[in-house]
């Protein structure tokens, strides 16, 4: 028997072969400790702050509660919104018309079977009951039925909504009460007409009542 036919010296043959080892586990990520936060908690919700698939934006300024009452001073129109077209008023204007003398038609049909006066009264509750309507709408939204339709919107010179003082006792009541005014209240009511062609297209009412008639957004 030669050497290289015999067990080596330090070898036992009656040893049971080794399990499996383990696998070596993988190093660790250098990196990772880059992407943790060390001052985080490790309990805090994940609903802390709005994740960017909320549109929450970091840089925004903060934002105030909108309060549409009728002293309302939510901002709805930029220094670049673009002027309402003169068409487009116009048009706003003859349509609010139109739906004000339907108001006041549909009132003295229903009341018709009580006379005279009754017909008298009921024009006058659809009259109210339309005009009622349209100050609201102005006040709160700086939108007429007719100009929410024909998509324009009354606003302050800063952008925002007139309220129920500047949208309508300045820019409605002031103006019709000085356009009866003998003598001048004729001379006002052309003048107040004529303005809508200057470049700013702002009549009378709205020089008086420091709004402007704006495309909605």
């Amino acid at each position: 028997m030669t050497a290289g036919s015999q067990p080596a010296m330090n070898e036992n043959p009656y040893q049971q072969a080794p399990a499996n080892p383990p696998l070596p586990r993988p190093p660790a990520n250098p990196y990772a400790s880059l992407h943790a936060d060390p001052y985080a908690s490790p309990r805090s919700s994940s609903r802390s702050q709005p994740s960017s698939s909320e549109g929450f934006n970091p840089y925004a300024p903060p934002s105030a509660r909108a309060d549409f009452g009728f002293g309302s001073s939510i901002y709805v129109a930029g220094d670049d919104a673009m002027l309402a077209d003169r068409g487009a008023r116009l048009g706003a204007v003859l349509v609010d018309g139109v739906l004000l003398a339907v108001a006041i038609f549909v009132g003295m049909i229903a009341t018709s079977s009580l006379g005279d006066e009754g017909m008298l009264g009921g024009g006058m509750l659809g009259f109210l009951s339309l005009v009622g309507l349209q100050w609201y709408l102005i006040s709160t939204t700086g939108q007429s039925l007719a100009k929410k339709w024909f998509g324009i919107r009354i606003v302050k010179l800063d952008g925002s909504l007139p309220g129920f003082v500047h949208g309508v006792m300045l820019r409605n009541w002031l103006t019709r009460a000085l356009s009866i005014v003998p003598l001048i209240g004729s001379i006002i009511g052309l003048v107040d007409a004529l303005m809508i062609f200057g470049d700013e297209r702002r009549c009378l009412h709205d020089h008086i009542a420091g709004t402007k008639v704006v495309v909605a957004l």
